[in-house]
């Protein structure tokens, strides 16, 4: 896996802070560039960039137009997360810095061209040469790595009945939901291919397999818009259990072998849920003969069915402004009632998405019964990388015996955040509410 000292420019002009403005001018004329690094000695204390020096005195010193604030990484760190410090701080330009020295500059420019070649466009996650180029460097170092394999529960079904745009949005919820999860400073986390994500981790075995139910439980908490079926995980687990210094150096095959050990445990997982599933079923056939129903009963004869639950449906959310505070109203139905709800607040743009949300609960826990609560915990807007945006909402549904996190994802359509940042409230609690009726 590439890191920033494997791709930033070591041949870096640089300025003293008692040097003019003029002069920053003419080096980076001369030098075709748009910004210099502030050096007194051997400190890095700033940054000037081009358009700092626009409008500014010639003869006034560098040192007091230069950003005291500027953004630093270490030559050590990985490429995606120096694009991803990038991207957080609005930076077009990162300086290297080493014990308090520079040591270089890195560009987006420098970045994309690396991105482009190991990043998946649809989840913005690495492929697995970068996993595997991680993992051989964790094993180098005399360190014992576990894999997780992670597959999408029938995901090839729901996919052609949906189209695959659903099966898109599938992805990159479930991206959402593993990427909370990773802590970078010991996994990494890749999109093998298909709906196959895989996470390289330092973690032991057992605590592998922790953050593997951890995960198969956020997963079947998530509710995806428009999708009527329940998604799940499956998992295997390999590696993490080695407790004296590895002496085989065939590291790639090693890498090879965790993989496939992993893979194969999460294909058995998904073939005993099938099973299972298909024995239920044979006990469920049978007990109907033994009462003497008729087994594919229709017309008069056939037992009564149950219908499914009404979903809250988002009807209209209407939003209005005075100075700086919001006010929204909310409609919702389920089935043949109605609930409405009004919410006032602040209205900034983050504070107005939250709002959004908080309208839409209100008007769920109308219809809640007694001694069942409901909450938005966070909503969050996110940018993929083919330019859609996507609300995703973690709400609790509290009772006295439980409060359980529900995760929920809307596509913003027509740039209207608000309305799917309601929607977003709804896809994370319609299913479990269901459960309460």
């Amino acid at each position: 896996m590439k890191t920033v000292r494997d791709i930033m420019s070591q041949d870096i002009v640089t300025i003293h802070p008692a040097s003019t403005v003029k002069t920053a001018v003419v080096l980076m004329k001369g030098h075709q560039i748009g910004a210099l690094p502030v050096v007194n000695g051997e400190a890095l204390i700033g940054l000037v960039q081009r358009a700092d020096l626009l409008g500014c005195d010639p003869s006034i010193a560098v040192e007091e137009v230069m950003q005291r604030d500027f953004v630093t990484v270490a030559p050590d760190t990985p490429v995606h997360k120096a694009a991803d410090k990038m991207a957080e701080s609005g930076v077009t330009r990162l300086l290297v810095e080493e014990e308090g020295s520079l040591a270089g500059i890195v560009t987006h420019t420098d970045i994309i061209p690396e991105l482009g070649k190991s990043f998946d466009p649809l989840t913005a996650l690495p492929w697995s040469d970068t996993l595997r180029e991680w993992a051989r460097a964790r094993l180098h170092a005399g360190e014992e790595i576990s894999v997780i394999f992670f597959d999408i529960d029938l995901f090839g079904k729901f996919n052609k009945k949906y189209g695959h745009i659903m099966g898109d949005s599938v992805l990159k919820a479930l991206t959402s939901v593993l990427k909370g999860l990773e802590d970078s400073s010991r996994d990494m986390l890749c999109r093998m291919g298909g709906d196959e994500f895989v996470i390289a981790t330092m973690r032991t075995h057992a605590e592998s397999r922790e953050l593997a139910e951890i995960a198969q439980q956020a997963v079947s908490r998530l509710h995806v818009e428009g999708l009527e079926e329940e998604l799940s995980i499956s998992f295997g687990v390999s590696g993490g259990r080695r407790t004296r210094e590895r002496e085989d150096t065939h590291y790639a095959a090693t890498i090879d072998d965790l993989l496939n050990r992993a893979s194969r445990e999460c294909t058995r997982m998904k073939q005993d849920k099938r099973r299972a599933e298909e024995e239920s079923a044979a006990t469920a056939k049978a007990a109907g003969s033994q009462a003497g129903l008729p087994v594919e009963a229709t017309g008069a004869s056939a037992p009564a069915q149950t219908a499914p639950p009404a979903r809250f449906e988002l009807k209209e959310i209407g939003y209005s402004s005075a100075g700086s505070q919001a006010s929204f109203h909310v409609t919702l139905t389920r089935g043949e009632d109605v609930y409405r709800h009004q919410l006032s607040g602040l209205g900034t743009l983050r504070s107005s998405l939250r709002l959004a949300a908080d309208v839409c609960a209100g008007a769920v826990q109308q219809a809640l019964p007694e001694g069942h609560h409901v909450a938005v915990e966070d909503v969050s807007e996110f940018t993929l990388p083919d330019k859609s945006v996507v609300i995703i909402a973690t709400a609790l549904l509290a009772s006295a015996r439980e409060i359980l996190p529900c995760y929920g994802v809307a596509v913003v359509r027509r740039n209207d955040t608000h309305r799917a940042a309601a929607a977003s409230v709804l896809a994370a609690l319609n299913r479990p509410i269901s459960r309460i009726f």
